[in-house]
């Protein structure tokens, strides 16, 4: 009888240490859980940021092989009247007749409104596309102009003109 209560008070105190245990397990489980998690999210967000880099740093090598191209020629496109602080550059190839441009310093337009290069040929101006305010830091490809005296810029309503209106934000000559 004397081992019966011995393995009862036995049985009792390895019931109350498992149950403690468990809990404590649990406890440390749940813990764990949430660190995994965090983790897991953590991961995610560093395999999009780097993913987000990886497409930057391959626009920037596109970028640095167009501006290098030994064919490629420059034209600044200085602030005028209304935003002398505002500065484009413009890259052209005469052989392939591509045209890219950076914005260096242009205001945000107002809602409505979207800037658009033209190509002044032979004192005409010629639509070279509306430019995309949201590709700022980057080279944005335009129309392709085949020959050209100056290049300037306008603001225009959203979408673009068939012809410019003044004043024009900035201009260079070719």
């Amino acid at each position: 009888m004397r081992f019966a209560k011995f393995l009862a008070a036995a049985s009792v105190i390895l019931l109350a240490g498992s149950t403690l245990l468990n809990f404590y397990f649990y406890s440390q489980y749940k813990t764990a859980s949430v660190q995994l998690q965090d983790l897991i999210t953590q991961n995610q967000q560093m395999a999009g940021n780097n993913n987000i880099m990886q497409t930057k740093l391959q626009q920037y090598e596109k970028s640095f092989g167009i501006v290098s191209d030994t064919n490629m020629y420059v034209v600044a496109l200085k602030g005028q009247a209304p935003a002398p602080q505002s500065l484009t550059t413009l890259y052209w190839n005469r052989q392939t007749k591509d045209v890219y441009l950076y914005v260096n310093e242009l205001q945000q337009p107002v809602s409505g409104k979207q800037y658009q290069l033209w190509a002044i040929v032979d004192g005409v101006p010629v639509d070279a596309g509306v430019l995309d305010m949201s590709l700022t830091g980057v080279l944005v490809k335009m129309k392709n102009i085949p020959k050209a005296q100056a290049f300037a810029i306008t603001l225009e309503n959203a979408g673009g003109s068939k012809t410019p209106t003044m004043p024009i934000y900035v201009m260079g000559k070719t």
